[in-house]
């Protein structure tokens, strides 16, 4: 490969002249002609920046040899002018729209006369090439003859130049080469043959086929290619060295290679291709390689296609279109593809690109907009092929572009040559040599061999997904088993130390893997220096966020294991908790929680005393040793009331499950996860594990308890977030009409799925179908569902979740023995292998109900006996089929046992005789006799013992409840007779409370008391309607002790915003305001900032049905009135932000 220099320097950026002046056309026209749409896209740039010279084209002739005189030249020039309507043609405006009603005016040939310049000067010339254009004012190509005179073998020379510089608008490279052939052939007066006049079709003619093409079928065809071709693709970011400013004001043209014919020859003959798709493919290789890492998403190269119908072939005009065309690196990487592969990718894309390329780029921009965010259409590397021009005497100067990259390959007699415009505010010399060199290498490489890894590529060598640095291989049981994955962490931050490991972008707040190492590490070191020791608990009572990690880290680190206490939990159980986990020591942001345990022997750390202590500690690593078996942490399930059921996962259990997701958890640098679960469930070690683990981004939301709906994917958004973990439930809450451009991949668990919901997000995204009880270290089992965007994609079986891990073995056993049942047969879903824990702290007799040791593959194996229904199909994949025959349920993604909850309503209740809860719609109901029982003062006194997830929502006092032939309550009776129960008996709604745990105090609002007791009447009604209530409830009370969680909370939100329309309301005001006294101040405040009234009278307001609120559109800023799909998918809908309620400000509310 050798390298020869380019002829041409592209012109300045910008020049100082004013804004464009609006003319009429300045002669007689012959016509007029609509822009086209690829026009009009050079348009509205062109009114923006109306005097830039990016978008010029210049066409260099070297006339020298053919002595033409001047008179002859101007004759040609003028001739061009008269057989070309473009090279007459200037640009309007009909009327003051810019956009629907620009047109072009063709002047006549009579009154018409081209702009020339005769310049003998270097500099007046440098000056002329560079200005620019008025194109209401003057035609779209402008001559100029420069005349030199030089010295060359002794001998003084004369030479002669014409330069045509014409305006993309009017002019691509076709044109130019259309335009070199006839001035040659007219200037030498010994051709042959004489130059034919114009012929074909018209421009005009032109946009009318265009405009016709739009409106086929064809048109619709091309349409979903093109958005094909940009969704799911992330813009480049560069990471290269930063350019030294300049003062330059050009971009100018680098020359990067020459190759000649047989080198070209050689590529078309090992790819069995054309040679632009090899080329194209290296160039999409070397951009990415200097990008940030985007592993779920495609990279587009905007590239040049000609996109003229053979019978404009003579037509002088703009027709040429540059469309974004995908290259799909993030499959091929992760598929550890070869190069070849990659050509027949991107061969592929460019081949059925070739077929639509008539369709306009601003029509794609226009129908992209529609479905995704204007970011992801921000195209940065270009790529043109220019035509062979008439002789080696003309020379073409391309467009400057507006991108940080234009790659331009100039085809030759003897062979393509390549130049590089590049934006000098991104790519300095340094960075611009950089990528030369990889581009030769890599084009190099691809003559010589194309079954290259493109993993194996330098630049590619930190892009590895689902990895561990240094890691043990996934099948080395043994050695996984003695790793730690907090040091694979630090074995990460090592690597990448400048990543970022934690964010959140709400807060613009980040920190990198190497902070986080540090930190970590000091924590270490101040745990240890003050007592914990090797195997110690220490419980975390601390604000969810970055502090989170850091503590999780640091007390791995230091040997000791870690137990989350939920800050929103009741004292009772946070007292339980503590209990039972053994902790030795306390750490905490809330003073509080020193009183609620001050009874037990912990040494508590408050963060606020001991934070500048730590920073004195040292940085590196602490060398403290644990064994296979000592616990990692302590996550406490079910267990209502008494005491917790804490699961106690080990170290190699952690170890494990981290390694085992590689098998389908597919993240790494780059990779962006949303930390969605509370740190007191095992859902979370999935997010920070797994994704620290990897090299990946894990991101923090101010509002967690928010995580529903349109609050969630703003958050998806907001971070760019690739992949998190959620319930169904959750799921369903998502507006559809949300576009999520950086959402991949899904992870859906915890509770039963529909095949509805699995078949309406496999459209959008990859999803895994996870299964696994806390037990088995988060998740054992997932079933991979493809992304399938067709409408008629076979539908998902919900009941399948898939292959175990692996190491991990699935188990169908008889519900009284461990014996294991044939294929296909229904029997107990149990699970063997590494990732069982050891068992339940404290409860050696539940232990041993539910944890065995086994023989499996000649060793001793843990088994735990999940307590769900299955079978395994013919392909080894896991169904599951309910529960076997306890009362511990699922619901809304957690785990809770309804005995336990019956039993916690008979402790703290006397006046309670029996007591009955079930699953009813989207949450949990109790029955209790007598049905005189004072059912709002009993579920005040629930709620300070139980977790508020297992709080029911509503409770029924009835005369009797049904009994089984033994004289118990007979539940599956009641289940079957759920309806009936709840039609006949009234539900106490929760007005008054013998314990009031909101605190609300009178709200001081500047809206008038009559306007907040009108707002809080019709808040009355709302809250009875979608709590079903029989009686409107005390304004005082909490949404959420009413009866409320956060799915409920969005439907209220759609209620408010279509009864107040026009006051704007947002769901984190009515989250922030729980109480309708609250929600009425907020209310009527906005609506007296707003000079607003609310759309209602007490007098036509009635109660609506549940089928008619909420029917008609808000006009309000939100989406969310289109958020449930409730009718569709019937879930047990979550409850994943009913939290203890009451309190005076949020976080203490949660």
């Amino acid at each position: 490969m050798s390298l020869e220099p380019m002829p041409f320097l592209s012109g300045p950026i910008a020049s100082n002249a004013g804004p464009h002046e609006h003319r009429d056309p300045p002669s007689d026209i012959v016509s007029v002609i609509p822009l086209s749409k690829v026009q009009q896209a050079l348009w509205l740039d062109y009114l923006v920046r109306p005097h830039v010279s990016h978008y010029h084209l210049r066409l260099e002739i070297d006339v020298s040899y053919l002595n033409p005189s001047l008179e002859k030249i101007l004759q040609v020039i003028q001739t061009l002018g008269n057989n070309h309507q473009m090279l007459r043609t200037t640009f309007h405006l009909d009327g003051d729209n810019q956009v629907n009603r620009p047109f072009m005016a063709v002047h006549s040939q009579d009154t018409s006369v081209q702009r020339f310049e005769i310049i003998n000067d270097e500099a007046r010339l440098s000056s002329s090439l560079r200005c620019g254009f008025n194109l209401s004012a003057e035609f779209p190509v402008r001559w100029v003859i420069h005349h030199s005179v030089m010295f060359e073998a002794g001998n003084l020379q004369t030479k002669c130049k014409l330069f045509a510089i014409g305006h993309h608008i009017a002019m691509d490279g076709f044109s130019l080469s259309i335009l070199s052939r006839e001035i040659l052939q007219r200037l030498d007066v010994q051709t042959q043959h004489p130059v034919a006049e114009q012929s074909g079709l018209s421009y005009g003619e032109y946009v009318q086929r265009q405009d016709a093409y739009l409106r086929s079928v064809s048109g619709r065809t091309a349409k979903e290619f093109w958005l094909s071709q940009v969704m799911h693709t992330s813009p480049f970011s560069w990471r290269v060295a930063p350019p030294v400013r300049t003062t330059a004001d050009y971009r100018r043209m680098h020359t990067w290679a020459f190759f000649p014919n047989e080198q070209l020859q050689k590529w078309s003959e090992l790819y069995k291709t054309s040679r632009f798709r090899v080329a194209s493919t290296v160039v999409s290789l070397v951009t990415d390689g200097n990008a940030e890492p985007a592993p779920h998403h495609d990279r587009v190269l905007f590239v040049a296609f000609g996109a003229r119908p053979k019978e404009f072939q003579n037509c002088v005009s703009h027709m040429a279109n540059t469309m974004p065309v995908k290259t799909p690196l993030a499959r091929l990487l992760q598929d550890n593809a070869t190069f070849l592969e990659a050509v027949k990718a991107f061969g592929k894309n460019l081949s059925t690109a070739k077929k639509h390329e008539m369709y306009p780029f601003l029509s794609l921009i226009e129908e992209a907009r529609k479905k995704m965010d204007g970011r992801q259409l921000n195209f940065k590397v270009a790529v043109t092929f220019s035509p062979k021009l008439a002789s080696k005497a003309c020379s073409i100067n391309p467009v400057e572009g507006v991108w940080d990259l234009f790659l331009c390959f100039l085809e030759h007699d003897d062979g393509v040559s390549l130049g590089v415009i590049a934006n000098p505010d991104v790519f300095g010399d340094e960075a611009m040599a950089k990528l030369q060199a990889e581009f030769i290498t890599t084009a190099k490489l691809s003559q010589q061999d194309n079954s290259f890894r493109l993993r194996d590529l330098p630049f590619f060598r930190d892009r590895g997904v689902a990895s561990i640095t240094n890691g043990p291989a996934v099948e080395d049981v043994e050695t996984i088993s003695s790793s730690r994955v907090h040091f694979w962490i630090k074995q990460r931050a090592a690597e990448q130390p400048n990543t970022i490991a934690l964010s959140s972008a709400e807060r613009n707040e980040t920190m990198t893997y190497r902070e986080l190492a540090e930190r970590s590490s000091q924590v270490a070191h101040y745990l240890v220096a003050n007592g914990v020791s090797s195997g110690e608990g220490v419980l975390l009572h601390i604000a969810r966020g970055f502090n989170t990690v850091v503590w999780l880290l640091g007390i791995l680190e230091a040997g000791a294991y870690y137990v989350m206490l939920d800050r929103k939990l009741p004292d009772k159980r946070k007292s339980a908790i503590a209990t039972t986990s053994e902790a030795r020591f306390l750490v905490t942001d809330d003073f509080k929680i020193q009183q609620v345990l001050s009874d037990l022997a912990i040494t508590v750390v408050s963060l606020d005393v001991v934070d500048r202590e730590i920073q004195t500690q040292p940085m590196t690593t602490l060398d403290s040793t644990t064994k296979d078996n000592d616990l990692a942490y302590i996550v406490f399930t079910s267990g209502s009331t008494g005491q917790p059921k804490g699961v106690m996962v080990e170290q190699s259990n952690l170890s494990h499950y981290v390694s085992a997701t590689s098998s389908v958890v597919k993240i790494g640098p780059g990779s962006r996860v949303l930390q969605f679960a509370t740190f007191a469930f095992d859902a979370s070690v999935l997010e920070w594990a797994v994704t620290l683990s990897y090299g990946a981004t894990l991101c923090f939301v101010d509002h967690p308890e928010l995580l529903v709906g349109d609050y969630l994917a703003t958050v998806i958004d907001k971070n760019e977030v690739n992949f998190f973990h959620t319930t169904p439930s959750v799921l369903a809450t998502i507006p559809t009409d949300r576009y999520l451009a950086s959402l991949r991949m899904i992870s859906v668990g915890g509770e039963p799925s529909s095949a509805g919901l699995l078949r309406k997000w496999r459209q959008r995204s990859q999803l895994l179908h996870a299964f696994g009880p806390t037990e088995t270290t988060v998740i054992v089992t997932v079933e991979v569902i493809g992304e399938d965007q067709r409408s008629d994609a076979p539908l998902p079986s919900p009941s399948k979740i898939g292959k175990p891990f692996p190491n991990s073995r699935i188990l169908i056993c008889a519900d009284d023995n461990n014996d294991e049942l044939p294929t296909g047969e229904h029997g107990e879903i149990c699970i063997a292998g590494p990732q069982v824990s050891r068992g339940y702290i404290g409860q050696t007799e539940l232990t041993q109900k539910h944890f065995h040791t086994i023989q499996l593959d000649g060793h001793n194996t843990r088994m735990y006996r999940t307590g769900d229904r299955g079978f395994l199909d013919a392909d080894g994949k896991l169904c599951i089929g309910g529960r076997m025959k306890n009362r511990e349920i699922k619901l809304r993604g957690y785990r809770m046992d309804l005995y336990e909850i019956e039993k916690s309503i008979l402790d703290n209740s006397p006046e309670v005789q029996v007591a009955s809860v079930q699953v009813h719609a989207d949450s949990l109901v109790a029955f209790v006799v007598p049905e005189t029982a004072p059912c709002d003062v009993i579920r005040g006194r629930l709620a300070l013992e139980v977790p508020s997830y297992s709080l029911p929502a509503r409770f029924f006092a009835v005369r009797s409840l049904p009994l089984s032939s033994n004289g118990k309550i007979d539940h599956a009776q009641v289940s079957e007779q759920l309806e009936s129960l709840l039609a006949s008996s009234p539900k106490t709604s929760p007005a008054q409370k013998e314990i009031s745990s909101t605190n609300s105090k009178p709200v001081e609002s500047g809206a008038s008391s009559s306007r907040r007791k009108s707002v809080s009447k019709v808040l009355r009604d709302l809250w009875t309607q979608t709590l079903r209530l029989t009686s409107p409830p005390s304004t005082d009370i909490s949404f959420f002790e009413a009866g409320g969680h956060s799915i409920t909370l969005i439907e209220l939100h759609k209620r408010i915003i279509s009864r107040f329309s026009g006051c704007e309301i947002s769901l984190l005001d009515i989250f922030q305001a729980p109480t309708i006294e609250k929600q009425a101040a907020c209310l009527a405040g906005k609506m007296e900032v707003s000079e607003q009234r609310p759309p209602f009278s007490e007098s036509n307001y009635g109660s609506s049905s549940d089928s008619d609120s909420g029917s008609k559109a808000p006009t309000a800023a939100t989406s969310l009135s289109n958020s449930l799909d409730l009718d569709d998918n019937k879930f047990a809908i979550v409850g994943l932000a009913g939290y203890f309620p009451g309190a005076v400000d949020v976080d203490s509310f949660w």
